[in-house]
């Protein structure tokens, strides 16, 4: 049986390789777990030592056809905890886009992306939301992790979020 920590580094592997294959020309970096020797009573002691980007991220793909992707892999069921560490960041989602892909089978991922709620208004607002259409984000501005798509068998579906 895995540990949590060969689990998450598996996923965080399948995740890189499959933003290379589906996304050629495009750069993928992957933060791993990293050992660490702390000596102890004159014994070197290895621990492991978390090294997420801005303490929640994972892997960052970046290309030329495409915003930057900020990526937390999960297997765990629950995604409060990933969605709090990423509210602790000052994300610009006009300028980058923030994933929470979670491993809920064998060969089944959950892609929740990071959105602000928007609603109609009748005054202009800059946004990338498309032409003719203004928007404005609710009073709260507090992003929210909204599914967007699962990967099943490898391959990207869109799914709406009713």
């Amino acid at each position: 049986m895995q540990s949590k920590r060969a689990k998450g580094n598996a996923l965080q592997d399948w995740i890189a390789k499959w933003l290379v294959e589906n996304h050629p020309g495009c750069s993928v970096h992957n933060q791993k777990t990293v050992s660490k020797a702390i000596p102890m009573k004159g014994k070197i002691v290895w621990t492991s030592a978390r090294q997420d980007i801005l303490g929640c991220i994972d892997l960052i793909m970046v290309s030329d056809s495409d915003k930057p992707w900020f990526i937390q892999a999960t297997c765990h069921t629950g995604i409060g905890k990933k969605l709090d560490d990423l509210l602790k960041v000052s994300w610009n989602l006009d300028h980058a886009r923030v994933f929470v892909w979670q491993k809920k089978e064998p060969r089944l991922h959950l892609i929740r992306e990071l959105q602000y709620k928007w609603e109609d208004c009748d005054e202009p607002y800059p946004t990338t939301m498309g032409a003719g259409r203004w928007m404005v984000p609710t009073k709260k501005q507090k992003p929210e992790l909204v599914t967007i798509a699962e990967i099943r068998n490898g391959k990207w579906i869109d799914v709406k979020e009713t």
